[in-house]
């Protein structure tokens, strides 16, 4: 007779990656069948986008171990760990929380318009690949994550508030805004894609690294 299967606590979570390998496959094959074009509405294609790159983010938090997911460059360079945590919790208490405001008309009605690096980002539709760098301080400066576990359940619960958001993009006003202290005046839809091009900026960040982890070995 089997032997029973070990319970798992309550709310706990584990690192399976044959598991989420097998997830991902299902996911790309459906993404592959259902592409961009499928996805008729403005937010439902950029939602798509999002995904896309957040599951990235999602299936390489396997690969690291603790060590490595706090390892620093140097004192003045971010963990692959403050990466993630500022990706998750920046997005929450960010982006989302202005999108938010533009699409419970708690924005300015403003014909206030983006700056010229604004303009240039969304005539791209992604950062230019530059390095941005910021002096380390309490403010900006993201916390290192207590664990993987931590931001793999905020990546998750990220894809899916950002499911629930992208038909509400697409019936908000163009002219609720709230400024970003860099790229100006954005309404609800302008904020909403910036979430995925902030994740996708962040991946040569991410690759650098990665390439700094493996020579560590």
């Amino acid at each position: 007779m089997p032997s029973a299967s070990p319970k798992r606590k309550p709310g706990s979570l584990t690192f399976q990656p044959g598991l989420e390998t097998i997830h991902e496959r299902r996911y790309q094959g459906f993404a592959a069948q259902h592409g961009a074009a499928n996805f008729v509405t403005p937010g439902g294609e950029i939602f798509y986008h999002f995904e896309k790159t957040a599951r990235l983010w999602l299936v390489d938090l396997n690969k690291y171990t603790d060590e490595q997911f706090a390892r620093k460059p140097s004192e003045t360079q971010w963990s692959i760990g403050q990466v993630y945590y500022h990706l998750v919790v920046g997005t929450e208490n960010f982006h989302l929380r202005a999108c938010q405001k533009c699409l419970e008309s708690r924005a300015e009605v403003t014909e206030g318009g983006k700056t010229l690096p604004g303009k240039i980002v969304f005539l791209l539709g992604s950062f230019p690949p530059a390095k941005i760098h910021v002096p380390p301080s309490p403010e900006y400066s993201p916390k290192q994550p207590e664990s993987r576990a931590e931001m793999r359940e905020g990546l998750l619960k990220l894809i899916e508030t950002m499911r629930a958001l992208a038909p509400q993009i697409d019936h908000a006003s163009p002219v609720q805004k709230w400024k970003h202290p860099a790229l100006g005046m954005l309404n609800a839809m302008e904020w909403y894609r910036l979430v995925e091009m902030h994740f996708r900026h962040h991946l040569r960040q991410k690759a650098r690294l990665d390439k700094f982890l493996a020579r560590q070995k």
